[in-house]
């Protein structure tokens, strides 16, 4: 999937996992469980990349996952509004 990012899963001293992506700086969340984190990272995930479209720029391309991190990828219904708008960007349509 093209909208699916490697994330780092790190745990805080407070037991909580904090989620982050080395790919789309800013998209920080955590959770309690490694399934909370998880649903928590593609929720910030997508909130991060609507905000490259917001601000007309353009999609991050994810790196490949490295050994400890975990892919996170957008919903479908994202993923096909980020390609239409990469489209468009690449086509000079706005």
């Amino acid at each position: 999937m093209r909208y699916a990012y490697p994330c780092q899963i790190t745990p805080h001293e407070d037991g909580e996992l904090v989620v982050s992506f080395p790919d789309v700086p800013g998209a920080l969340t955590s959770g309690y469980s490694r399934a909370e984190a998880l649903e928590s990272a593609a929720e910030a995930l997508s909130v991060m990349l609507a905000g490259c479209v917001e601000d007309r720029k353009a999609i991050p391309v994810p790196s490949p996952a490295l050994d400890g991190q975990e892919i996170v990828a957008v919903d479908p219904v994202t993923a096909a509004k980020l390609e239409l708008y990469s489209a468009m960007r690449d086509q000079g349509i706005t």
